[in-house]
């Protein structure tokens, strides 16, 4: 039996080996996935092991990160001019052997190394076809990869059987427990409501300068791939930015394909995670009301849930032909719009399911974001084809010409780098969008750039999204850093918000309902809200799924179920 050997440096992308590993052995027979920190027993002869495995290896994944061709030893050397260095030996000895496919795996913007920069032995990996692994797109990539290697002889799928009982064993987990594991964290959570309320904190922190000064109150609802941020006033005022957030709910989608739900005072989960996805939650979005939570998958559907009861509502909405990377309600709460790595938008009736018209067409690439106006009249859409396009949403025809908004990578056919998050502002005039390592701001009416792209970041951005009241922009970048910006101006305001020591890069961000947090999911399961005036974290990290956290979005205090 050939085995699918991963070769990578952990210091330059370990976390995402682990990922890797863990959808591979979903589809492959166990030890057929070599990885040397979980695949070598303790005492064991470590250059021994390698050896066999390399033997028996009949696909090689080179995961190459940023750091990969950088990373230098103790006497600032890099280890790949040092031929006692295991990738070294690990990639040239695949090279050398023609009955191994091996397939370089470009990580987050990682560009393939040029072949000059390469020792002798490992010049022919340039002539590999590569593959990109990015968190916007990972469901379909991962997928991408595996059918591939299902194609390479000697590497056996896992048998029906086995997948049958892997999926009895996965409900007979989560059913008979769940009742019982609900009430154990309402309970808790009515607990450490009770204490705060004895001792008179003020979970929240001191008052916000730049708060809401209309004093009502809101429903914010934001895509982890666009950061939309779609604010609908419901005419209810508020005591200040102080008590601003009351019992407002977050909702996140994990690629554990589940949602859950969180008390954004306490940061405590509500209730049992909402199942019922087969595969990564990419989006999860409140409608304006609150009752509801709309889902998009990577197992093509979107699904919708009933707020106060976790339940879902009807059966999954079904249209796409893949991923559904982007959902959004429209302000009244009748429709939503959709987008998905088939390259197309779709709009359903919110109330029926049932999808409105023809699917709209125009993307070259995956839809990564969407947004509603906030009058309901236009849809706008962000692709990995790095344009934006405008739709009427009523009759789902194209706007004007699309926009080239962020410059795109091309690494041997396949894009890099497109627009990876859209968002229009409160008024509907400004449509913000991130991408690259910048981001922009446009006119919607116009249809023009205004100012030049907002530069900070030194990673990719993945999201952004506007503050309630339009003043502010926030966005996250794999550089492990949030900032925010003035979105009149372009400039940002303060300092990035850095993650501690251990956090690992937010996918996903959202303004609280008064503006005075954000709250970012991330790629190592946990999500972090944080208090906007001062730039810190507020509390520990919210901890809960198992799972790559793609999309966040806050409900108002207003729409808490009971």
């Amino acid at each position: 039996m050939s085995r699918i050997f991963i070769s990578y440096r952990r210091e330059d992308s370990d976390i995402w080996v682990g990922r890797l590993v863990d959808e591979l052995r979903k589809h492959f027979p166990p030890g057929q996935v070599f990885q040397d920190i979980a695949s070598i027993d303790p005492g064991a002869d470590f250059r021994s092991v390698l050896n066999d495995a390399l033997i028996t290896a009949g696909a090689m994944l080179v995961v190459i990160g940023p750091r990969w061709l950088s990373v230098t030893d103790k006497q600032g050397r890099k280890r790949l001019e040092n031929q006692a260095d295991l990738v070294r030996q690990e990639v040239a000895e695949s090279l050398r052997r023609p009955e191994v496919r091996v397939f370089p795996l470009l990580l987050e913007g990682a560009e393939m190394p040029a072949e000059e920069d390469l020792p002798e032995p490992l010049k022919p990996l340039v002539q590999r076809q590569a593959l990109e692994l990015t968190v916007r797109h990972w469901t379909h990539d991962v997928a991408q990869l595996i059918q591939t290697l299902k194609r390479v002889p000697g590497l056996s799928d896992r048998t029906p059987e086995k997948e049958t009982a892997r999926q009895d064993t996965k409900q007979d987990v989560t059913r008979p427990e769940a009742e019982e594991r609900a009430a154990k964290v309402e309970a808790e959570r009515l607990a450490a409501q009770e204490q705060t309320q004895r001792n008179g904190e003020e979970v929240l922190g001191e008052e916000h300068p730049d708060a809401l000064t209309s004093g009502h109150s809101s429903v914010q609802s934001v895509n982890a791939r666009s950061g939309r941020a779609d604010v609908q006033d419901l005419g209810r005022r508020v005591n200040g930015a102080v008590h601003g957030l009351g019992e407002a709910w977050i909702v996140s989608g994990s690629h554990d394909e589940t949602l859950r739900l969180w008390d954004a005072e306490t940061g405590q989960p509500i209730r049992e995670p909402l199942c019922g996805h087969e595969a990564s939650v990419q989006s999860v979005a409140f409608s304006p009301d609150g009752t509801r939570i709309v889902s998009g998958s990577g197992d093509k559907t979107l699904r919708l849930w009933d707020a106060r009861t976790g339940q879902p509502i009807g059966e999954p909405l079904r249209g796409h032909q893949r991923e559904v990377y982007s959902v959004a309600f429209s302000p009244d709460g009748t429709r939503i719009v959709s987008g998905s790595s088939d390259d197309t938008l779709r709009l359903w009736d919110a109330k029926t399911g049932q999808p409105i018209g023809e699917p709209l067409r125009g993307h070259e690439s995956y839809v990564t974001s969407v947004a509603f106006s906030p009058d309901g009249t236009r849809i706008v859409s962000g692709s990995n084809d790095t344009m934006l396009r405008l739709w009427d949403a009523q009759t789902g025809q194209s706007i004007g010409e699309p926009l080239r908004a962020h410059e795109g990578t091309i690494f041997f056919g396949l894009m890099g780098t497109g627009v990876s998050s859209v968002a229009f502002n409160p008024d509907g005039t400004l449509i913000v969008s991130g991408g690259g390592k910048t981001v922009r701001l446009w006119d919607a009416a116009s249809w023009q750039p205004i100012g030049v792209p907002l530069r900070g970041h030194e990673g990719n951005v993945y999201c952004v999204a506007f503050s309630p009241d339009g003043t502010r922009i926030v966005s996250s970048g794999h550089d492990r850093t949030l900032w925010l910006w003035d979105a009149k101006t372009g400039q940002p305001v303060g300092e990035p918000l850095r993650l501690r020591f251990g956090d690992v890069y937010a996918a996903s961000v959202a303004f609280s309902p008064d503006g005075t947090r954000v709250v970012s999911g991330h790629y190592n399961d946990t999500l972090r809200l944080w208090d906007v005036k001062s730039g810190r974290p507020v509390g520990e990290s919210l901890r809960g799924h198992k799972g790559i956290i793609h999309s966040v979005a806050f409900s108002s205090p207003s729409a808490r179920a009971p």
